[in-house]
């Protein structure tokens, strides 16, 4: 990180390819100090990519949202190794995208392997109004969305996405109790 950041201090026009390159560093403190570096120098990127890929590190999820469709790639980026933190602006950015990828990606995310990611998802699809055209999604949907007095009426087809929920709840007992209840229901 430092060193990014001292890159950037030069106020170089040189050091902006290094720069650019360190926004896609495994290191979350390489890419932040470069991504604030190239900020700092009123760096405009050549391409939505890379804009997309600084706004992501910067963590300044409303941009990223007005972005849209060319956002996509980065934000899936933090959604498979980001921190939780990150990983929520990644759901609240693409709560803020009208576009129907956005709404894909945030039904791969009532599957994701984070608890929080789950319910944020499945917050932003409520606030969207989506609609799943399947039973199956539907049932995970009310999972997540903790509205376990529709699943009853799902019928078995929501027998595998509760089992599924008590699956992924294990390590919690009191978290698997609703779904193990709503189970004996059905």
């Amino acid at each position: 990180q430092a060193a990014a950041e001292a890159l950037g201090q030069l106020g170089n026009p040189d050091t902006i390819p290094p720069l650019t390159e360190a926004l896609a560093d495994a290191d979350e403190w390489v890419r932040r100090g470069a991504a604030e570096s190239l900020d700092s120098q009123h760096w405009l990127p050549t391409s939505k990519a890379q804009r997309a890929r600084q706004l992501t590190v910067l963590g300044r999820w409303d941009a990223l949202a007005e972005l849209g469709e060319e956002a996509l790639p980065s934000l899936l980026d933090i959604l498979k190794a980001g921190a939780p933190a990150e990983r929520a602006g990644v759901i609240a950015a693409l709560r803020g995208m009208p576009c129907e990828k956005a709404a894909t990606v945030l039904v791969d995310c009532l599957r994701h392997d984070d608890a929080s990611v789950r319910a944020a998802a499945a917050r932003a699809l409520d606030e969207r109004k989506w609609n799943p055209v399947d039973i199956p999604t539907r049932a995970v949907l009310a999972i997540e969305a903790g509205r376990w007095e529709e699943l009853p009426a799902l019928g078995s087809d929501a027998v595998k996405p509760l089992l599924d929920a008590i699956r992924r709840r294990t390590e919690n007992a009191a978290g698997a109790q609703p779904a193990v209840a709503t189970l004996g229901r059905l």
